[in-house]
């Protein structure tokens, strides 16, 4: 998967990238703004051949001498509908990057 949740597959992008809504708005995640503090990309996993999600990797956070932080947090899965209807299925992903500039 090269996206995160809320944002089109394959774009690459956070849900604020696709809406223009980031923090800084010339980069596709808020946690990639490299702005000094707490950021959140989230969204949800609505393609099916996508879930269940088994792994989260993530990249570079900096240098081995700089006091960048990540948090995520991976929502339950939520399977919705009925007998008559396909079920709905998705995880809400979150994702916080904390960043400190000396």
């Amino acid at each position: 998967m090269d996206y995160w949740g809320g944002a089109l597959s394959g774009s690459r992008k956070c849900e604020c990238g696709i809406e223009g809504k980031c923090t800084d708005i010339t980069k596709w995640c808020n946690c990639d703004s490299d702005l000094d503090g707490w950021f959140i990309d989230s969204g949800e996993i609505r393609e099916k051949e996508h879930l269940p999600v088994k792994q989260l990797r993530f990249g570079d956070t900096g240098t081995p001498l700089d006091e960048k932080e990540g948090r995520y947090t991976l929502g339950p899965l939520i399977c919705e509908g009925d007998g008559k209807f396909n079920y709905f299925v998705s995880f809400q992903y979150i994702r916080i990057i904390k960043i400190h500039y000396y």
